[in-house]
């Protein structure tokens, strides 16, 4: 049996639609997270990504993605911690 034109256009439209509802759906729940709560779901994916041996088995472009995301982070943390010293 061979995949049709029309078949894998539904398939790629399926995974758009859900992709999207699940996006709205992190939004959401995200925003209702205390700075606490959100830094402790921060920290154990950290702890998560540090445990995980495949991520040595990087691409160029995956590597440089999350170096920028890190220092992203570190930005982010240097703007709260002189929000709190004020």
């Amino acid at each position: 049996m061979a995949v049709t034109r029309e078949d894998l256009k539904r398939f790629i439209e399926g995974h758009r639609v859900v992709n999207a509802l699940a996006r709205e759906e992190t939004w959401r729940r995200l925003a209702t997270l205390s700075v606490e709560k959100a830094r402790q779901e921060y920290d154990g994916l950290c702890r998560l990504w540090g445990s995980n041996p495949a991520r040595h088995e990087l691409g160029d472009l995956d590597r440089m993605r999350l170096d920028e995301l890190v220092r992203l982070r570190q930005r982010l943390d240097l703007a709260a911690q002189r929000q709190r010293n004020r």
